[in-house]
């Protein structure tokens, strides 16, 4: 009986040390930030992808950023320069059940390990001489489940205003608007688009409406589908700050998993925008752009 209780404890004491192989793990890095082992004196760079313990020190350097997630799901940025011990960052976040924001993270983490791939498309695609088409960074086909959705697209050399066109599944217009920016904010709650279900979006140059981005279809998932999907994402948005950075990252892996892939593009820009002085989210968008055929 002794024996086996022995067994027992060590199993349990085995699969405790699996479950908790870190404290903290570097998603994003920006800067010449340093790290320093328990048992070591040295200091070494930081870099993505590596895991910190009780006992590690992380130094931050003047204006540096460096992104950590908690074993529990829970992420921290540290942007302050100075000297901070690993445990007492994680006594801040207080002892956390592991939730299902840490699935999430261990896909983005593995697709930092990948190889970034390269893109075969040019930033302008030239076909039949001189004619010039406008690469609109959307899937031609796709679902969406939130309502705001974020166009862009590639500029093209030398012109400066765009003609954003929206129409309805019989090509009826809904809207026709200008804009002097690659990028357009589309809002499915306008009056004019709340009854559709279905979407076609068109770019073209104001100056040459023969150069375009041909027709990209968005759909609206049915009741069905939101409430499935609803099930898994309440959840992680309840362990979630979508004002984070670190966290647009984690809920964009939610929606690539589930192939939907405008509602990821969203939290990407998101990501972007709120931390526009670190290039690894930048990086990120345009490896998840890739890897999925977009750009």
């Amino acid at each position: 009986m002794r024996t086996i209780l022995i067994t027992f404890f060590i199993i349990c004491a085995s699969t405790a040390c699996f479950c908790q192989d870190y404290v903290f793990r570097v998603m994003v890095n920006k800067g010449s930030n340093m790290f320093k082992k328990e048992s070591e004196t040295k200091w070494q760079p930081v870099k993505k992808g590596i895991s910190f313990n009780i006992g590690d020190w992380i130094r931050i350097a003047n204006d540096a950023y460096l992104g950590l997630v908690h074993n529990s799901g829970k992420t921290t940025a540290l942007k302050n320069p100075g000297v901070f011990e690993i445990s007492k960052l994680a006594s801040e976040i207080g002892l956390q059940k592991k939730g299902i924001a840490a699935k999430y993270i261990e896909f983005v983490f593995n697709t930092i390990e990948q190889k970034p791939a390269v893109s075969d498309n040019n930033q302008v695609v030239v076909t039949r001489g001189a004619e010039k088409r406008i690469h609109l960074l959307l899937p031609s086909n796709a679902k969406a489940l939130n309502r705001i959705i974020i166009l862009t697209w590639n500029p093209i050399p030398g012109e400066n205003t765009y003609v954003v066109t929206v129409m309805g599944i019989f090509e009826d217009i809904l809207i026709q608007e200008e804009t002097n920016t690659n990028r357009f904010m589309l809002n499915m709650d306008l009056a004019a688009l709340n009854q559709e279900n279905t979407l076609i979006i068109r770019v073209s140059l104001k100056a040459n409406a023969e150069v375009h981005s041909g027709e990209h279809v968005i759909s609206t998932l049915s009741n069905n589908e939101i409430e499935v999907l609803q099930s898994e994402l309440l959840p992680l948005i309840q362990e979630i700050s979508q004002e984070s950075s670190l966290d647009q990252i984690i809920l964009a892996s939610f929606y690539e998993q589930q192939d939907l892939l405008i509602d990821a593009i969203y939290c990407y820009l998101e990501a972007i925008q709120l931390s526009p002085e670190v290039a690894d989210y930048k990086e990120m968008y345009d490896n998840f752009m890739i890897r999925n055929k977009l750009k």
